[in-house]
């Protein structure tokens, strides 16, 4: 009977987004509460690069499209991304600082949707966000080739 009803729950709309810590004041604004959490998740994403300290040979500015699932437990994972070849090239470790992103995210509420009877359970959700990786070279060098 649970499992009937779980399959013609309508998955297309959620009541509550996933949700990072400090996110959770503002869910009187479902689209608030989504913003904060792509806000979030798209910050944490650029500072581990950026910790990084790349030693770049040309300079970036690029766009990857990463889509991203959060499951009903809250677990966090990359389903696919668009990575440029000319990034590829230039950050070969690209795809591991990303999956390292993802791994060392604070805790994730799950999404939540209402069922019928008034109860809320926790949906996977699936979203597509763009990460701007901009790598600039230190002033007055060359570009080495």
């Amino acid at each position: 009977m649970v499992e009937e009803k779980l399959r013609n729950i309508d998955k297309t709309v959620v009541e509550k987004y996933p949700i990072f810590e400090g996110c959770e004041t503002i869910s009187e604004d479902l689209m608030l509460e989504k913003e904060c959490f792509i806000g979030k998740l798209s910050t944490h994403i650029t500072s581990i690069l950026w910790k990084q300290q790349l030693v770049l040979h040309n300079e970036v500015d690029a766009i990857v499209t990463l889509t991203i699932e959060v499951s009903d437990k809250g677990e966090v994972s990359i389903l696919d991304h668009d990575i440029s070849s000319q990034l590829l090239e230039d950050i070969p470790e690209i795809e591991d600082y990303l999956i390292t992103s993802i791994a060392t995210l604070p805790e994730v509420k799950p999404a939540l949707k209402k069922l019928n009877s008034g109860d809320f359970v926790a949906v996977k959700t699936v979203f597509t966000i763009p990460v701007r990786v901009i790598g600039k070279l230190p002033e007055n060098e060359e570009i080495i080739k």
